[in-house]
């Protein structure tokens, strides 16, 4: 399952957002990856996420393949879109 979102300034209002959507990412047993241009990441890596440096009005594929796959993309999408 995909799903395009724009960042919006909701990640950047968060102490930490890498470590932060690592840690809610980890909740769900679904593979979580972020497709941004020519880059796709691991959101359960903090490596990862530290290097895409999502900044506000970057498009992101979200793609989650798992049982709970449709609740991760919801989380993943919260965190970093509204």
């Amino acid at each position: 399952m995909k799903k395009s979102v724009i960042v919006t300034n909701a990640y950047s209002s968060h102490e930490n957002p890498a470590a932060e959507l690592v840690q809610n990412a980890c909740v769900y047993s679904s593979n979580i990856v972020f497709h941004c241009g020519n880059a796709i990441v691991n959101v359960k890596s903090i490596m990862g996420v530290m290097a895409l440096n999502l900044v506000e009005g970057m498009e992101v594929v979200i793609e989650a393949t798992g049982v709970d796959e449709e609740k991760a993309i919801e989380a993943m999408e919260e965190f970093i879109a509204k």
